[in-house]
Order: structure tokens, then sequence, then C-alpha cells
């Protein structure tokens, strides 16, 4: 892997073929295998050190993965908008609309409709232990 420090201090030399080597996986709109692996790390919360549940795994990226991973995802976003692909209702994947706006947006409209006297209706996703479930209000 090389190491963003590396990156940092080599800076402007490599541009070139990492300019080549980024615009290449992007025209062909692959992103290469060898980028997709990465490093796993423990991380330690608190505790006793000895218990391993309490340990949290965190994915160590290659820099140059990094960089190629955000630039695809702001060519696609950019695409998105401007050919319209994904509706407005669809948050997660736009950029400033996260899905902490989409629960807001939803609770908006069902405390709009209450006000007008309107029947609301929904089906949920409930989360119990590890099983998901639906769950239907009555009418």
């Amino acid at each position: 892997m090389i190491s963003t420090k590396i990156l940092k201090t080599s800076s402007p030399s490599p541009s070139s073929p990492l300019k080549y080597f980024y615009n290449t996986a992007l025209s062909k709109g692959i992103f290469p295998e060898r980028l997709k692996f990465s490093l796993i790390q423990p991380l330690y919360k608190n505790g006793s050190k000895l218990d391993t549940t309490i340990y949290i795994p965190i994915s160590l990226w290659a820099a140059v993965s990094k960089i190629l991973e955000k630039a695809m995802q702001t060519r696609s976003s950019n695409n998105w908008t401007k050919f319209n692909i994904i509706r407005k209702e669809q948050y997660g994947y736009r950029t400033k609309l996260t899905t902490e706006y989409a629960r807001y947006s939803l609770t908006n409209k069902i405390l709009n409709a209450f006000n007008n006297k309107l029947m609301v209706r929904g089906i949920f996703w409930l989360r119990v232990g590890s099983q998901c479930k639906l769950w239907y209000p009555p009418v």
C-alpha cells in the first residue's frame, strides 16, 4: 500500500502516473480488484482488554483506493443529478441529503396530514433483537 505520507511528500511528481491510472479506471468504469482489499484492525473501546467482544473492527484502506472511490462517487453523483436519474425522494445517495433528512421529511408529511385531518397509514420495519419485522398500523 502507498501511504498518505508518501503521496503528500512526493507530490506533484506522482501526479502524472496516478492521473493516468484514475482516468483509465474512470473511463472504463471499473474499480480495480487490487484496491478492494483493506487491512482490518481491532480498535479497543473500553473494559477488559481480554474481552474480545468490546473490540470494533476498523478497515484501513489504501490512500489511492480512497481517492479513486471518492472520484467515482463524485462522478456518479454528478451524473445522477445532471441526467435526473435518482428521484428527489432518494436521500442516502445524494449530496447533503442524509437519511436523517429523509426521517425529518417523513415526520413532517405525517404531521401535515394529521393537521389537515387526513388519514395516515404506513408500513414500518421494526427491529426486534436481530430480526426485522413488518408492522402495519391499524386503520
